[in-house]
């Protein structure tokens, strides 16, 4: 995946209901030099919209959007990017919900309470995969 021409970052698109580690995400992502992000969604509405306009590089979904279910969002999130990169975050992903969220198009599925540092290395892990 190349990095965005504007300003050598990836573009990120991050689709969470508001709370406390939402914060702190937003405040790795800010200091981070490899992500910018583009729209904050609030709802699956909302990210629905963002994802069509945004032609971002990754997508970070949070499991329970208001008003779309990520798991309904999916299917026409890889439709609408299929090359972006997407991670879903929820409370406890059993391997069963890992696997589904797959089928659906996730390229990740991480639990929300993940360190911020960590998500954010996991994704750029799966933006630039090593070369062998």
């Amino acid at each position: 995946m190349a990095r965005s021409a504007d300003d050598h970052r990836y573009r990120i698109v991050l689709a969470r209901p508001s709370g406390p580690l939402r914060s702190v995400l937003d405040l790795a992502l800010q200091s981070s030099e490899d992500f910018a992000v583009v729209a904050e969604p609030m709802t699956g509405h909302d990210a629905i919209d963002a994802v069509r306009w945004c032609h971002s590089d990754a997508i970070v979904l949070g499991v329970l959007l208001p008003g779309v279910n990520a798991l309904r969002l999916l299917p026409l999130i890889r439709t609408m990017a299929p090359d972006a990169t997407v991670m879903v975050l929820a409370v406890e992903p059993t391997a069963r919900f890992v696997h589904v969220v797959k089928a659906r198009g996730a390229d990740l599925c991480e639990q929300s309470d993940t360190p911020p540092p960590l998500l954010l290395q996991r994704l750029l892990a799966q933006l630039e995969p090593a070369t062998i």
